[in-house]
């Protein structure tokens, strides 16, 4: 396949009331679109653009703070799996060679800010340097958009294989109670003015598999002329 395929959501989008004859067309189309390479492209999903530009906007700010204001947002400190991500630090391109062995075949050259428990006080409660406070409410937000859509989208897929609509969902409990846990991400691809020495086999992003049923990605496409 050449191209990742565009599935039109409107009929399940967020502010759509759908029933369950647009959840099964959906949930057909979307899975024949990711019967083939795993991927789609969905248009028509009713998150406001404004709050993708918000959550962006923070987590730039939050990039842009000097590293040693990022550091003390390090995760870990705060939060068990949340927090700040040094370049370097985090390697999904992993290849396990035994048991006991982990060996990386590259260095990734980005860093992160991972948001496990939107209740952790490192989301926006400023430990030191600049004003993070954007962050909390931002991503509030996107974890409700995400949250509301990703049901929709569940439920949608299960009709798509020709089960219960009820399938996916009920398998994912936390995803209904007031305390749900969606793991969000921003990461920041620091940009490569050629002064920087990298190690050997530097890459953005390695080759790696996500841990959750679903993994959305926002993007704002930003055309920039000379």
């Amino acid at each position: 396949m050449s191209s990742v395929p565009l599935v039109d959501a409107a009929l399940v989008g967020l502010g759509s009331d759908p029933g369950e004859d647009d959840l099964a067309d959906f949930g057909a189309r979307l899975t024949k679109a990711l019967s083939g390479c795993g991927f789609a492209i969905l248009t028509g999903h009713g998150i406001p653009g404004a709050d993708v530009e918000a959550a962006m906007d923070a987590a730039r700010k939050f990039f842009s703070l000097p590293e040693e204001d990022k550091l003390a947002f390090s995760i870990g400190k705060h939060s068990k799996m949340g927090g700040y991500v040094t370049r370097g630090k985090e390697s999904i391109d992993v290849h396990k060679e035994d048991s006991s062995t982990r060996a990386t075949s590259s260095y990734e050259h980005r860093v992160a800010f991972l948001i496990d428990d939107l209740s952790a006080t490192i989301v926006g409660d400023g430990v030191r340097g600049g004003d993070v406070s954007e962050l909390r409410p931002a991503h509030e937000r996107m974890e409700e958009h995400f949250s509301a859509l990703g049901a929709r989208v569940l439920r949608a897929l299960a009709l798509g294989i020709g089960t219960d609509n009820n399938f996916f969902y009920d398998s994912h409990p936390m995803l209904h109670r007031d305390n749900r846990r969606t793991a969000i991400r921003s990461n920041y691809y620091p940009p490569l003015d050629g002064r920087e020495q990298l190690p050997p086999d530097t890459i953005r992003c390695g080759e790696h598999a996500d841990f959750g049923t679903l993994t959305f990605v926002c993007q704002v496409l930003r055309i920039l002329s000379a």
